[in-house]
């Protein structure tokens, strides 16, 4: 019996470019080759005892064991252009993405990799990071709400807060007086190392339909209003340059946005159409109208846009509803064939 074949799926562009993704038996990607892309390998594996990393794909040892990894880690890792531009990144057994490798730029292989490590509190919280210049960041937080409170840059790197050397950020959250708890303010301040503050962000929520943020003076508030029926009512965005965003909903549907400038004159409208249901059929603004076509089970066949030729899938399996063959606004045909196991053949 013949190995199976990892699915391959080759695209041809009108201007001649190429470009053909394999996949590998698990769904992943394992490369993407070809004139119209960078070229990229992708791979993935565990990490045994001690550190070992190794490759899922064939077993074998990728680079040396690292200290900083933890045993029963998972990696995944992209190579672009080369060895020597490699990305590798673990997570532990609780999914937490802890550790990015990239490689230096030199022309030994494996390629000796730069770590940036993150680490978590008890509840899954980064509290600190090291960058692979071995820049560090810390990060605490509020023992009352659980938001984020005070971050710092460790210049020094001496792993405390010191005023004048260190550059911080902090986050405090307010309730407003006589408000439900759904109400309050957060208001974030950065200092630069000298101590002197940089910028300032307030956000505010009111009553559960206004939501302000102020940055060093800079308002933009959000509005919804009163409904006038069910799921009907707009939500306006007021920006600081005076310009503003109108969202109206139609039975909880978006229906129109209307874009206005700072003298409150309508510059763009786009419009929304929906079947019986509630899926897009269409939308229209100053381009024209895009339409949108939907099979019976909801799958969606067809997007034409203003001045081409409609985007259709001619083909999907039933299995999974992958589209088989799908053709361009240009004319040109993608064909992705499945296996009996539902996966590109």
């Amino acid at each position: 019996m013949s190995a199976r074949r990892n699915p391959t799926e080759t695209i041809n562009y009108p201007n001649g470019e190429n470009e053909t993704i394999v996949t590998n038996l698990d769904g992943t990607k394992a490369s993407d080759i070809g004139t119209a892309t960078t070229p990229a390998l992708y791979d993935e594996g565990v990490v045994e005892p001690g550190g070992t990393i190794v490759d899922d794909d064939n077993g074998s040892i990728v680079g040396v064991p690292d200290a900083a990894i933890s045993d029963g880690s998972t990696w995944t890792s992209t190579t672009a252009d080369g060895t020597s531009n490699t990305t590798r990144t673990f997570a532990n057994m609780l999914g937490e993405a802890y550790l990015t490798q990239t490689s230096a730029s030199d022309q030994s292989y494996p390629p000796p990799m730069a770590d940036a490590v993150t680490s978590f509190d008890g509840n899954g919280r980064p509290i600190k990071f090291v960058d692979v210049d071995g820049t560090t960041t810390y990060t605490t937080y509020d023992p009352t709400t659980g938001q984020a409170a005070m971050s710092f840059v460790d210049v020094n790197n001496n792993g405390v807060y010191d005023p004048g050397i260190d550059i911080r950020s902090t986050s405090k959250p307010s309730a407003l007086p006589g408000s439900s708890t759904t109400s309050g303010s957060t208001t974030n301040t950065t200092l630069s190392n000298k101590g002197v503050q940089t910028s300032v962000s307030t956000t505010t929520l009111g009553s559960g339909v206004t939501q302000s943020s102020n940055t060093n003076g800079l308002a933009t508030t959000t509005t919804t209003s009163d409904p006038t029926g069910p799921g009907d009512y707009t939500v306006t965005t007021s920006n600081p340059d005076g310009t503003s965003v109108v969202d109206t909903y139609v039975d909880g549907l978006l229906a129109t946005e209307q874009v206005l400038g700072n003298n409150e004159t309508v510059t763009t409208t786009t419009s929304y159409a929906y079947d019986g249901l509630r899926r897009m059929i269409s939308s229209t603004d100053y381009t024209g109208t895009t339409n949108y076509t939907y099979f019976e089970d909801g799958t969606e066949a067809t997007v034409q846009t203003p001045g081409h030729n409609a985007v259709a899938v001619n083909a999907i399996d039933q299995t999974n509803n992958a589209a088989t063959s799908t053709t361009r606004s240009d004319g040109g045909t993608i064909n992705t064939p499945q296996n009996s196991l539902g996966e590109d053949a």
